[in-house]
């Protein structure tokens, strides 16, 4: 689980978040919230964070994590 911002710090709603092929939405907070099997938690997943007018974000982060915080970059 995590929440998107931007540089200062503002709540980025409706944010791609794509983890392991799954693709989900934040909410009207910034936060997502993802689940995987036990056997796949404690392995390095590739996180994409992408939203119109910022930069794409791809980091590699193990899972399970919580509270990750990920800024993106106006364009």
């Amino acid at each position: 689980s995590g929440r998107i911002v931007n540089e200062d710090g503002m709540s980025i709603p409706k944010a791609s978040v794509k983890i392991d092929g799954i693709q989900k939405l934040t909410d009207e907070s910034g936060r997502f919230e993802f689940y995987f099997p036990t056997e796949q938690q404690s392995e390095y997943k590739s996180v994409e964070v992408n939203k119109e007018g910022f930069h794409k974000f791809i980091r590699l982060d193990e899972c399970p994590s919580e509270n990750l915080g990920y800024i993106l970059k106006r364009e």
